[in-house]
């Protein structure tokens, strides 16, 4: 019978230390924490889950954001919001304001985002019928030419 113990995988490989390095015998059995997940959706290039590298580690809202492609143009920069897990909460949940207009050009400092968070963008609605006038607009330029032929 040997203990179990746990090994600092990161520290591992960045360090190379050997005393981290632990012989493995047959009949051993190791573990591997499940890597936490943050979710960003809304008005992003790439809606997802992202993986953390550990179940320990955390992620910055900017760093969310480069994950997920960063914001469209109809995002609504100053009305994201951060949804997190608290069960001391009547709902089970927080929600915490984010104004990513402030935090991309660095007069918030960048929230922590923890392991199953969810960083939401809403679509600003001003912007999205903006998008859509000019849509209309060259798809009626279009068959205005087509029509012209």
């Amino acid at each position: 019978y040997r203990p179990s113990f746990s090994v600092d995988l990161s520290r591992l490989m960045e360090t190379g230390d050997p005393l981290l390095n632990v012989e493995l015998y047959p009949g051993d059995r190791v573990t591997v924490q499940h890597a936490g997940i943050i979710y960003v959706v809304g008005a992003v290039s790439r809606p997802g889950g992202f993986s953390l590298k550990t179940g320990q580690q955390d992620m910055t809202v900017i760093q969310a954001l480069a994950l997920a492609g960063d914001l469209k143009p109809i995002a609504a920069r100053r009305k994201a919001m951060i949804i997190r897990k608290n069960p001391a909460t009547a709902s089970g949940r927080e929600e915490i304001p984010v104004n990513l207009s402030n935090v991309l050009s660095g007069r918030e400092r960048d929230t922590r985002l923890q392991a199953t968070d969810i960083l939401f963008v809403p679509e600003s609605a001003g912007a999205k019928a903006l998008q859509r006038g000019t849509e209309a607009a060259i798809s009626a330029a279009t068959w205005g030419i087509v029509y012209r032929w």
